[in-house]
């Protein structure tokens, strides 16, 4: 160690490790130099809580007092929005910050105890027997926590009831690494590192490629007199009739599990884990949505996160942008493609395949022809 450092040196000792017969050396350093951070990440529910038996009955008990709060909102949309969804925040958030602190007390206390074992005058072998058996409930606990850390974990790496371990550790990190946007460069060739110039870099680039395109009115037109129009009425009764309970279970299965959430961090698993207790009111807030078009601005917001393209191109056209949306406006959107899809497929089979003459001869234009006459 060179000087300077020795004088910034707090202290040193070996402490036992639950997962090796080895001790820690432990170094304690004061430097005083200003942590850099990128800014605080926004919350997302750990979906693992949602297995706990005892937070589900305090939501269940909550829900039934936010279920009394109906009357002081305009419709369900505003009462789901405005109390549901931001009390059951708080109480996720408070239910995570009370089992943190559980953690920490069990984990002080089990590592206290191993200390005191080894001040003892016991018999070696006996300490070993108690040790052992205190460092396997340490690493239980750490197991328990780690839970969250497989969540970002693709599925080809890791394996059914597999618990983490130091390979899924490196993976993560490495994977958080690789999405980390510590540069980008804009159309003109110039760099930037700082955070929101980057995002301004990323605003522009989206502003400019999403924008509103303009369209011949007369293209529309023809377009519209080659499609054969049918009868609004044939498919009203289908596509109009109130959501139903089976429609709603059909789209809770149907969506993945342990995905990024919306803008609420509230993710599918709330959903799927509190059925009994909520299907009343998401039937309600969904036939609301559905028939009377009452949905939030918050539902309609949704988070872009740019992930990188394996072409290595600096530019933001080296990253991909996706959409995170609210989990009951999806939800909704499965329900109506669902309804949707007989329908497409009745009548996109019914239509002849145009092609113009240009693109008679070729092969996409032939294939497509070949496989409507099969039809």
């Amino acid at each position: 160690m060179t000087e300077d450092i020795l004088t910034k040196k707090l202290g040193i000792e070996t402490l036992p490790a639950a997962f090796t017969d080895h001790l820690a050396v432990v170094l304690r350093l004061s430097i005083p130099s200003v942590i850099k951070r990128r800014g605080s990440r926004r919350w997302k529910m750990n979906p693992h809580l949602m297995n706990d038996a005892d937070i589900k009955i305090l939501i269940r008990h909550e829900f039934e007092k936010w279920r009394k709060y109906k009357q002081y909102y305009p419709d369900m949309t505003i009462w789901w929005e405005r109390c549901v969804k931001k009390s059951l925040c708080q109480l996720i958030r408070r239910a995570e910050t009370e089992r943190y602190a559980d953690h920490r007390k069990m984990e002080n206390h089990l590592y206290q105890c191993i200390y005191d074992i080894l001040r003892t005058e016991k018999p070696e072998a006996k300490k070993y027997e108690i040790l052992k058996r205190y460092k396997a409930k340490i690493v239980c606990l750490h197991a328990r926590k780690m839970e969250k850390l497989m969540l970002d974990i693709d599925k080809q790496d890791k394996i059914e009831d597999e618990e983490p371990s130091l390979f899924h550790i490196l993976k993560r990190r490495k994977r958080c690494k690789a999405r980390e946007i510590r540069k980008i460069q804009d159309l003109q060739g110039n760099m930037y590192t700082q955070p929101q110039d980057i995002i301004d870099t990323f605003m522009t680039h989206l502003t400019q490629k999403y924008e509103h395109i303009d369209v011949d009115e007369n293209s529309i037109a023809i377009m519209e007199a080659a499609i054969p129009q049918i009868c609004p009425s044939v498919y009203a009764q289908q596509l109009e009739t109130p959501i139903t309970y089976e429609e709603i279970i059909t789209a809770l299965k149907a969506g993945a599990r342990q995905k990024a959430p919306g803008i609420d961090g509230i993710g599918l698993e709330f959903y799927t884990h509190n059925w009994d207790i909520i299907k009343s009111d998401l039937k309600d807030l969904l036939n609301q949505m559905f028939s009377q078009n009452k949905v939030t601005s918050q539902q309609k917001h949704a988070i872009v996160v740019n992930l990188p393209k394996a072409n290595g191109d600096p530019t933001p056209d080296g990253y991909r942008p996706i959409s995170l949306l609210t989990t009951e406006y999806k939800i909704l959107a499965r329900i109506m493609a669902q309804r949707l899809r007989p329908i497409m497929k009745e009548q996109l089979e019914q239509q002849p395949i145009l092609c113009s003459p240009r693109k008679l001869h070729s092969r996409s234009c032939i294939n497509s022809s070949r496989r409507h006459h099969v039809r």
